[in-house]
């Protein structure tokens, strides 16, 4: 059963501290608070105080356009009217409407580690005006990376399904601002992981597949010949994903 959940702003920013800092220190000041209210009337948010100006370009995920999502909240499915992504600061961004205007909130990520964004696509027929509309949902998860994790090129934030299966493969999104040719402008990166029982591992070359499965190194690397895959450079997103879905053939499903 959804419900919808109505705002209630934290007032949490502090002057010289990180977005997750004050987050961090914010969630240790209002967990007995938030115990105590109505939970399922409420989301836990700090103002989104960043400012983009003069910077070409968009720090947001697939586009500036508010979508419509899904949290999950100890088990339960909550609606969000309006959400976006904030890949430069890794940050899910939703509007509070007041009578003064729209104020922007984050929410807090290990209150809501789980988010489903409906994504539309409009698609054209036969070269016409787009006219249907395709909903995607795109699947999120907040992953808290152990300090092994992040020696391994592995941090704290949110990861976006690419594929869900018995091995998953997720992306996680970087935006930074660089300047080229005297503008500044957000400069996008994709890095991939290989989920395995309930771990990430950074995905750099096809070894890593065969590190994380010795019982199968002598198939995978009939597979990596087979397709002309090499070894010594880093994978593109397509091979990748084929190296993601072969290894879950070989998996009881």
């Amino acid at each position: 059963m959804h419900r919808i959940l109505f705002l209630l702003l934290f007032p949490a920013m502090v002057y010289g501290q990180t977005a997750q800092e004050t987050v961090e220190r914010k969630l240790k000041s209002t967990t007995s608070q938030f115990k105590e209210l109505n939970e399922t009337d409420v989301v836990v948010a700090t103002p989104y105080t960043r400012s983009y100006a003069g910077i070409a370009g968009s720090p947001f995920w697939s586009s500036d356009v508010w979508c419509n999502a899904e949290v999950k909240y100890k088990g339960l499915i909550y609606q969000i009217t309006e959400l976006k992504y904030d890949c430069a600061n890794d940050l899910m961004v939703i509007p509070k409407y007041t009578n003064d205007g729209v104020q922007l909130l984050n929410l807090i990520p290990s209150i809501y580690p789980e988010i489903t964004i409906n994504k539309k696509v409009k698609s054209n027929q036969n070269g016409k005006i787009a006219s249907e509309t395709t909903i995607y949902k795109e699947h999120f998860i907040y992953y808290p990376a152990t300090k092994d994790e992040n020696n391994d090129g592995v941090s704290s934030g949110y990861y976006h399904y690419v594929i869900e299966k018995t091995f998953s493969l997720l992306c996680k999104y970087t935006s930074s601002v660089v300047e080229r040719n005297g503008q500044k402008i957000f400069d996008e990166e994709v890095k991939y992981y290989l989920q395995k029982d309930g771990k990430l591992l950074k995905i750099h070359r096809a070894e890593i597949f065969l590190n994380a499965f010795p019982l199968w190194k002598d198939k995978i690397n009939a597979f990596i010949e087979d397709n002309k895959i090499n070894t010594l450079v880093s994978l593109d997103s397509g091979n990748i994903e084929k190296l993601i879905e072969f290894i879950n053939t070989l998996s009881p499903q």
